[in-house]
Order: C-alpha cells, then sequence, then structure tokens
C-alpha cells in the first residue's frame, strides 16, 4: 500500500467530513501529529487506528485505502448541488457529514449509471 495515496485519502475524507486533524486525532487518541504524519505520507496507519477512524468517520477501510470517496471533480460537485435543489423537502442540514458523502456517491453512480445506458441506446 501506498502511504502518500493513503494519507491523501484520509485527507480529502476528513476534510469531507468537515473535520480536523486535531478533531480526529482527539476522539480516537492519538496526537495531532500522528495523523498528520498520516496524511502526508510519512506516518503508517495501523489496522487498529484505521478501523477507529472508519468508525469515526462511518466510512470503510477501503475508502481510505483505495479512495472510492476521492473528489472526482468541481462539475460533479456542481451537478449533485443542483440536482439536490429540487429535492427542497430533504434537508441535508439533518443527515451526518458520512451519510452526505455517500449520498453524494450514490447518486453519481445512478447518474452515471443512466448516462452509460442512454449512450448503449445510440
Amino acid at each position: 500500500m501506498n502511504k502518500k495515496n493513503i494519507g491523501q485519502n484520509l485527507g480529502t475524507l476528513r476534510r469531507q467530513c468537515g473535520m480536523t486533524q486535531s478533531q480526529i486525532a482527539e476522539q480516537i487518541g492519538v496526537s495531532i501529529d500522528h495523523i498528520s504524519h498520516v496524511e502526508i505520507g510519512k506516518g503508517s496507519i495501523s489496522l487498529a487506528l484505521l478501523l477507529k477512524i472508519c468508525k469515526l468517520m462511518n466510512v470503510t477501510p477501503n475508502d481510505i485505502l483505495a479512495g472510492e470517496y476521492g473528489k472526482k471533480s468541481d462539475e460533479e460537485d456542481y451537478v449533485f448541488q443542483e440536482e439536490s435543489n429540487y429535492c427542497s423537502k430533504i434537508s441535508l442540514e439533518e443527515v451526518n457529514p458520512g451519510d452526505r458523502i455517500l449520498m453524494k456517491y450514490m447518486y453519481q453512480f445512478m447518474v452515471n449509471r443512466r448516462r452509460e445506458s442512454e449512450m448503449g441506446e445510440e
């Protein structure tokens, strides 16, 4: 496993969850320096630490190790935000940050699947 990629994935997910390195460190019982070193690829992440972080951020180990939730593009964010405006009865403020990330990528998966289906029909 590439430490730098894992660290980048962790940092991306942490920011998407609206958390700071300090908040993560405090809640899982490690130093801020340790989280920082992991994010820049200079520190290792143990299985126990990985599982604590996943539970805290409501993500899977694969999300951090493989980067499935890595940001794809600003355009996709815009489309999701634009489309979600049609669901005015749903308040995303009431959904925890980890679930918002999951909802975003589930939505993007469905949009991509629809586009692929439409391309196959042509």
